[in-house]
């Protein structure tokens, strides 16, 4: 073996070109007979064939022709698993196919094929260096220019193997290039779906070197949807291989002139269609499958995002780098073919949030940036969809508010209140105005500074209005507005605080209800439970924070005293809303007591509230006395709404008082307001039974009478007691004594008129004298407190006499202390006259005593005319003269009573 060595020594150095062939050949057929039967000995002899065939083999054509056909007729055959497969596999890099294929273009051929199926345990730096041998450039097109059909299937068989093995990327590059090139575009499908199955094997990392010197643009449009299509077919790939897939479709997409110029066709006539009549609109379904063009991009991004088989167990989705490609993509073909953005709609809900709402990890600024990014100018899908302001409204709460804040700001609304202007009548697209109006407010809610131009004119007031609503269909109003319109949306979303946009949403839809005359009672309702849903309203931010938003209390004066009461006067005497007055009233309970807050199941920028309590918490005495302040405020407020009521509003009030308001005191107080207006203005004949008839109480009769005693309540006690009676038959003796023993224990407020005491005097004579109540021994020590009562009232020289401090004490009376006014004590004088008369007339004492108790009052009470403090009264007393004339009967009597002695009284005139 050293001898050999030696040999081989000598004759590379050696200058004949030829001295060392004998000893190459002689030493190869060794090796390739399997002569050499210890390993070792066949590698040392392996090594020396190398030495002599890079020095006189290599690059001779003839010789390369006959190494070729030794190894074709070797007795061991190229077994990869052989012993001896790894010195054959060195010796092959003998082989210089660039020149042997001047004289046997099949020896080229046949090295291609078993470079690709021998056993790849070459080193890549050895590998390359025999690749590069090949001078692919030159000799492959050529090649493969004069192949046979079977030569150029069995390289297609082969390119799988070609792009797995990174060391043979230059060769395969060429082959595929003159593949791709041999009557093109006949094998561009083919090659396109072998490159994607090495993709999906992982077996190439870059399609550049493979497809990217195809020259599409010599393509048609047919073809690129073909490939398009075939790329579809094998997405989605695992995510490490989709930026290939991704990069490969675009170049497809972009590189091909005539399949852009296809899109652009395409959507010139969606455009048109779109544009058309309501018929050609109906049937656009059956349109849409001839954009083939469309269709294929359009599926490539549905494949693109769908998740990809699992391979551990879990299915894997597109990463956040690619998908920024492919929105990357998805821009460039819409900034291409810019008529298209009129189905960015369809692809952001129905595609992009379908992923987002399964993937995490991506962030919402890499949609904001890619919707910002695109061609609005041409989009009028907004102005013909029929559903899309209902669902933006949807995706705004549930998705993403700033990518359909975005859109809305980049829409032109002009167009479509154009378009719903010339078609007001219709109630969808009436509806449509109603849904745009309410994402105008959740946009203006949650970001309002991003109005476009075209948009301002929807938060316009009065005549700058964007929409007539008088003249249109507004009969899905309550349907879309459903009284839960804000606080829906702050339950859900919210990045800064809300109050000041809320206000102003309240003042337009004030404004719209203010602008559809008549007043369409139902959709004023809806409008009152919209913004009283955010009054004494609260969210927290969760359990464990102390961070609350809630209106302002400068807000809740400003939406009850510009916007409810406001809203419930403009109705009239007609159609009024005991929805609204509920409304009204209720914010007495609640500014008292604030009700719990709404509890936040996520977290919320801090931005967005406002406060560190709620509203009424034992808090600092600033705060606290802050809190007392507005709940004065806003009782204030009610009483003195309660105090100028019309007479229609006011009867109403008395029906829906006692479901607003929970605190007897506080409804009492309501009610004395109420009917000192209503008695004030009512121009009816039975004002006082209409009054009783309307009023409606859930508290028990016992409590309301002694709260209305406690609170001075005259008016109050009475439509009460008269409430009580109206629908009794009879009166017994027991009933009779509870209201005479009511009255009698009543005393007037110092800040009231003593005169209030009349309307309970006359409404007691009322029931005395009416055909309910017979007289009856039960009735006795009720009508002895009544009278005591009254003389209470009169100057002692016009009282008869008797024991007074006995008949107290027994009876348990109220001496009514302190100075009393002269009207009080004549009126009071007067009441002890009729009472005496209407009782001889139902105890029948007709005979001499009885008149001459009469004649006795009646002359007590005409001698105080002599007094000085009843010397301007003297029209009364000359009406007292004919009290006890026939002709003077009880609504004559009271008549006389109110004329003379509270002239100025108008609310006494409505009870008589």
């Amino acid at each position: 073996m050293i001898l050999v060595q030696r040999t081989a020594d000598h004759l590379y150095d050696h200058p004949d070109p030829t001295a060392g062939v004998p000893m190459f050949f002689g030493l190869l057929s060794l090796l390739l007979d399997g002569s050499i039967p210890i390993p070792e000995l066949g590698r040392v002899v392996g090594k020396i064939v190398m030495q002599l065939g890079q020095k006189y083999v290599q690059d001779e054509p003839t010789l390369q022709e006959r190494v070729f056909n030794a190894f074709l007729n070797a007795s061991a055959p190229l077994n990869p698993m052989s012993d001896g497969i790894d010195i054959i596999l060195e010796l092959f890099e003998i082989f210089n196919p660039s020149t042997v294929i001047v004289l046997d273009r099949g020896i080229y051929w046949t090295l291609i094929v078993l470079l690709a199926t021998l056993p790849n345990q070459l080193s890549i730096e050895r590998e390359t260096a025999l690749v590069h041998r090949f001078e692919a450039v030159r000799n492959v097109p050529e090649l493969i220019a004069s192949s046979t059909d079977d030569e150029r299937e069995t390289l297609f068989t082969l390119l799988p193997t070609l792009m797995s093995r990174p060391a043979l990327a230059s060769l395969c590059s060429q082959i595929v290039q003159a593949l791709l090139s041999y009557e093109f575009p006949k094998n561009v499908d083919r090659i396109l779906d072998t490159i994607l199955s090495a993709v999906c094997e992982g077996s190439v990392a870059s399609w550049e070197t493979l497809f990217g010197s195809i020259r599409l643009e010599a393509l048609d449009a047919s073809t690129a949807i073909r490939l398009i299509g075939t790329l579809n077919e094998r997405l989605p790939l695992p995510d490490k291989y989709m930026n290939v897939a991704l990069q490969l479709a675009r170049s497809i997409m972009m590189g091909i002139p005539k399949f852009i110029q296809q899109l652009k066709e395409e959507s010139q006539d969606y455009y048109n269609r779109l544009s058309g009549t309501a018929e050609i609109l109906e049937g656009m379904g059956s349109y849409l499958s001839e954009y083939r063009a469309w269709n294929a991009f359009q599926q490539f991004l549905i494949s693109a995002l769908k998740p990809s088989a699992p391979t551990e167990g879990t299915a894997e989705f597109l990463s956040v780098p690619n998908f920024g490609v492919l929105l990357g993509i998805m821009t460039e073909i819409i900034t291409q073919t810019p008529l298209w953005i009129n189905k960015i709609w369809e692809i952001y809900s129905d595609i992009l949030t379908t992923y987002m709402s399964v993937t995490q990890s991506i962030n919402n600024d890499t949609i904001h940036q890619f919707l910002r990014s695109l061609p609005w100018a041409h989009a009028i899908f907004h102005v013909y969809d029929r559903d899309l302001p209902k669902a933006m409204v949807s995706y705004l709460i549930n998705a993403d508010h700033m990518a359909i804040s975005i859109m809305y700001a980049n829409l032109n609304w002009k167009k479509f209140t154009e378009h719903v202007i010339s078609h007001k009548t219709d109630v969808e697209e009436s509806s449509r105005a109603l849904w745009l109006l309410k994402l105008m407010m959740y946009i203006h809610i949650l970001n309002p500074s991003i109005h476009p131009e075209s948009a301002k004119s929807l938060l316009s007031l009065g005549d700058e209005a964007a929409f007539p609503w008088r003249e249109m269909d507004l009969s899905q109003f309550e349907m879309i507005f459903n009284g839960k319109t804000f606080t829906t949306l702050l339950e859900e979303c919210g990045t800064s605080d809300p109050s000041k946009a809320l206000v102003e949403c309240c003042l337009c839809l004030n404004e719209l209800v203010r602008d559809i005359q008549p007043v369409r009672p139902s959709i004023a309702a809806t409008v009152v439970s919209e913004i009283r849903s955010i009054m004494f309203y609260s969210i927290q931010a969760d359990i464990h924070q102390r961070l609350y938003w809630h209106l302002p209390y400068v807000d809740h004066v400003t939406l009850l005293t510009a916007i409810l009461i406001p809203m419930l006067r403009s109705h009239g005497n007609e159609n009024i809303s005991s929805h609204l007055l509920v409304a009204i009233l209720s914010c007495l309970n609640h500014s008292q007591t604030w009700p719990s807050s709404y509890l936040l199941s996520s977290p919320r920028n801090a931005a967005f509230f406002n406060a560190t309590f709620i509203p009424g918490e034992k808090i600092s005495e600033q705060e606290a006395k802050k809190f007392r302040e507005f709940s004065q405020k806003i009782k204030g407020i009610i009483q003195q709404f309660a105090a100028s009521t019309s007479p229609a509003i006011a009867l109403e009030t008395l029906n829906v008082a006692s479901q607003a308001i929970s605190m007897p005191e506080e409804l009492v107080e309501i009610f004395e307001e109420t009917l000192h207006s209503y008695f004030s203005h009512s121009d009816s004949g039975h004002a006082s039974a209409q009054a009783a008839a309307s009023l409606q109480l859930e508290i028990q009769l016992e409590k309301m009478v002694q709260i209305c005693t406690d609170s001075h309540a005259s008016l109050t006690l009475r439509v009460i007691l008269e409430h009580d009676v109206r629908n009794v038959s009879k009166l017994s003796g027991s009933h009779i004594s509870f209201i005479l023993n009511a009255v009698s224990k009543f005393l007037p407020n110092k800040q009231h008129y003593e005169m209030d005491l009349l309307a309970l005097w006359i409404f007691v004579l009322d029931m005395l004298a009416s055909d309910k109540w017979t007289f009856d021994k039960n009735s006795e020590e009720g009508l002895a407190l009544f009278e005591r009562t009254l003389e209470g009232y009169i100057p002692p020289k016009a009282r008869l006499p008797t024991n007074a401090n006995k008949i107290k004490s027994f009876l348990g009376a109220i001496d009514p202390k302190g100075n009393k006014t002269p009207e009080i004590m004549l009126a009071a004088a007067a009441c002890h006259l009729f009472l005496e008369r209407i009782l001889i007339q139902k105890r029948g004492s007709k005979g001499e005593e009885g008149s001459q108790r009469l004649l006795t009052l009646s002359d007590l009470l005409q001698q105080l005319r002599g007094e000085s403090q009843f010397e301007n009264y003297g029209p009364f007393f000359d009406e007292a003269q004919d009290f006890l004339s026939p002709l003077c009967d009880l609504p004559s009597f009271k008549a006389t009573i109110v004329k003379t002695l509270a002239p100025t009284y108008l609310y006494l005139q409505n009870l008589l």
